[in-house]
């Protein structure tokens, strides 16, 4: 039996979270990297993912995003994986 990997990709702005839906790729907006915490985190637990892909812009909120789940990670344990990938270029 072949088992469907259940993911979501976060994105920083609602732009990009609607350009990966439109091609298919399930998306949310993070809204702002300063507003990333452990209860979004925690939220996304009850959609019994496999995995989270973080897809920060490369500037310096993008690198705190990444610095921020990071930490987030070593004081609360979650039921997903969590990737990062870094968009060096916008996508348009």
């Amino acid at each position: 039996v072949k088992q469907k990997v259940r993911y979501v990709v976060l994105v920083e702005g609602p732009r990009d979270a609607l350009r990966l839906i439109l091609a298919g790729i399930p998306a949310m907006a993070i809204l702002g990297t300063q507003n990333m915490s452990a209860r979004k985190l925690k939220q996304l637990q009850a959609l019994m993912l496999d995995y989270v892909f973080i897809l920060p812009d490369n500037d310096d909120a993008g690198k705190k995003l990444k610095k921020t789940v990071k930490f987030l990670m070593t004081k609360t344990e979650f039921d997903f994986d969590i990737k990062f990938f870094m968009i060096f270029s916008p996508i348009y």
